[in-house]
């Protein structure tokens, strides 16, 4: 989350409405207020820009920090290849810090990062696009106002997945990317197989050992211990589903389509996409299923492991970077809480 104060703010702003609300319902009928609706703007196919969109900082563990970029392709199909240069440039320094240069339609979150030094200060970093004859930037900083946490939801302790390309090598959590380089031939299908493993944990868990708890009062039920919600929840444990749960929760009734709508989602889901190259890159199955290998510890020991294969063929030859998102249940972007999902990519030379 951006910051303690943001909760706080979300809930006045809930409070001040539910005020509003109960003032408008005590008046005469004549005495209503009147809320006009701003039409919003009918989204386009194409035609349309491409917005470079900061999304805050965090500071690593050594005095350095990260800044987190993203981007807003306005067109619902229309995709950009923008190569690294005047159109497509950070500054000042190097003009190609890792940005992307194929962009996908729509809003595309925590896209990738650049790590600035301890007295990096009140300096800034522009991230310029030109597209369809327009030229946005955006300065990356670090501002108070945008400090972020992308690897732990302070909610209920939620921690992006831990993600690996090898059962024995290297893993990585969080937006900063873990890197892989290959080679392969053009139109000849490549492997990628990702091995996954996170925590698990949900709000919705927590909400459904609260609905747990009415439903047994209502039918004198019992639970075993650990199954219900607990009052202060300590390190986010009562938004696992642990088996404890899931046993009362079938006990009481609850059916698997039940458990699934309160947990929101799989614990881990894969995205591929393209994220530079001139040529196409097609993937059989770009949101590949992420099946559970119940007792493995790979990449790390964790309450949910599993791995994802799919397979990309690219059209012509030259270099190739592909984006692999791992997002746990919490869904992609967290939800809107900047956590929690990682990053990797794949550098392919393509001959």
């Amino acid at each position: 989350m951006r910051n303690p104060s943001f909760a706080i703010a979300r809930l006045r702003a809930a409070v001040v409405l539910a005020s509003v609300a109960m003032v408008s319902m005590a008046l005469p009928a004549n005495a209503q207020f009147k809320f006009r609706q701003v039409p919003a703007e009918r989204p386009h196919e194409s035609g349309q820009s491409v917005t470079p969109a900061y999304e805050g900082w965090w500071r690593n563990s050594d005095g350095t920090y990260n800044l987190l970029f993203g981007y807003f392709n306005r067109n619902t199909t229309e995709t950009f290849d923008i190569p690294i240069g005047p159109n497509n440039h950070m500054d000042p320094g190097q003009p190609d810090q890792g940005q992307p240069t194929h962009f996908l339609p729509r809003r595309q979150k925590g896209v990738f990062t650049i790590t600035v030094p301890k007295d990096f200060g009140d300096r800034k970093i522009a991230w310029t696009i030109v597209s369809n004859g327009h030229t946005l930037s955006v300065p990356g900083h670090l501002g108070a106002a945008w400090i972020i946490n992308p690897m732990s939801e302070v909610g209920i302790g939620n921690t992006p997945p831990t993600i690996s390309f090898d059962e024995h090598g290297p893993s990585v959590q969080g937006p900063k990317p873990l890197l892989l380089e290959c080679t392969a031939k053009a139109g000849e299908p490549l492997s990628f197989t990702v091995f996954a493993a996170d925590d698990d944990r949900s709000i919705g868990i927590r909400a459904m050992r609260v609905a747990l708890e009415v439903a047994l009062k209502a039918t004198g039920g019992t639970a075993p211990p650990g199954a219900l919600a607990t009052a202060a929840g300590p390190g986010g444990e009562d938004a696992v589903a642990t088996p404890e749960l899931l046993r009362a929760a079938a006990a009481a009734g609850f059916d698997a389509d039940t458990v699934a709508m309160f947990k929101g989602g799989p614990s881990v889901t894969l995205t591929w996409q393209k994220y530079r190259g001139a040529g196409e890159v097609t993937f059989d199955n770009p949101r590949p299923n992420v099946d559970e290998v119940p007792g493995s510890e790979i990449p790390i020991k964790n309450v949910f492991n599993g791995k994802g294969t799919t397979i990309a063929t690219f059209s012509k030859p030259g270099e190739y970077t592909l984006r692999v998102v791992a997002n746990d249940s919490s869904g992609p972007d967290g939800g809107d809480f900047v956590c929690c999902w990682t990053n990797a990519e794949v550098k392919v030379k393509v001959e």
